[in-house]
């Protein structure tokens, strides 16, 4: 049996929402080689309060490496 975790990632100004904060769901599983992220956007908002408030309850922020794309913002498990 295989357990998979979502990881929320909170752009800013990503190339296809210009201006707009946008929340992306990930998975990663033991049985894929990298993170695999759903096929649509799990929220799009015009701040980053209304972009965390559309993610579900009871995640952990991470902030944001320097290794990290510019568009990232944090992340949430």
């Amino acid at each position: 049996m295989s357990s998979a975790l979502h990881v929320w990632t909170i752009y800013f100004d990503p190339r296809d929402f210009p201006g707009l904060y946008v929340a992306r769901r990930f998975t990663i599983s033991p049985d894929a080689p990298e993170p695999v992220p759903d096929a649509a956007p799990w929220s799009v908002a015009t701040s980053l309060e209304a972009a965390r408030v559309r993610l579900p309850t009871g995640l952990v922020r991470i902030e944001r490496s320097l290794e990290d794309e510019p568009h990232i913002v944090e992340c949430w498990v």
